[in-house]
């Protein structure tokens, strides 16, 4: 049995190159497609991570501006300023005293409730803690609290901490962020 070989035809030869063709051109227009769309992909995905982090940013500083404003105002707050500095108030003045800034701290913490202390502690030992239900933990020195110490070595400027466990107020131990100013005469 021998088989002969046809040769191919123009027909076949034609059928295969243009097989050939059309293959070749649509693994090239495969492989740009995908470089394109790579390419296109990580350029979005590089656009939109810069557009959050410039969001997170604005929303953590314009946070942070809002804390600071709260802190200026409680700064130069007439009543904690006489509450704190006075060592000679009678009992009625000074309860009065505790009273309206503690309206003030219960205003403040009613509208956010992303605020989870707020505090005075004066230089004499004298202290207004949140709602006035909390006490201070009798196992700390306030005074040698790294957010108080930076605080009184700041004369007055904020100071922000970074995240730590908060142990100021007996038995209650939140992860907290402290912004804290010393308040000067």
């Amino acid at each position: 049995m021998n088989m002969i070989r046809k040769k191919p035809t123009i027909r076949m030869n034609l059928i295969f190159f243009f097989t050939a063709l059309i293959l070749s051109a649509l693994f090239m227009f495969l492989g740009i497609s995908i470089q394109v769309t790579e390419d296109t992909v990580l350029e979005n995905s590089t656009q939109y991570t810069r557009q959050l982090v410039t969001q997170v940013s604005s929303d953590i500083d314009n946070y942070i501006n809002y804390m600071e404003n709260i802190s200026t105002m409680l700064a130069t707050n007439v009543d904690i300023r006489e509450y704190l500095s006075s060592s000679t108030l009678d009992k009625y003045r000074e309860q009065e005293l505790y009273n309206r800034i503690l309206f003030q701290f219960d205003n403040i913490l009613n509208m956010r409730n992303d605020i989870y202390n707020l505090a005075i502690y004066g230089e004499n030992d004298k202290y207004v803690l949140n709602r006035g239900n909390d006490i201070i933990n009798p196992y700390v020195d306030v005074k040698n609290m790294e957010w108080y110490a930076k605080a009184v070595e700041g004369n007055g400027k904020r100071i922000l901490s970074s995240s730590h466990v908060q142990n100021l107020i007996y038995d209650d131990y939140k992860w907290v962020v402290t912004l804290s100013k010393a308040i000067r005469e």
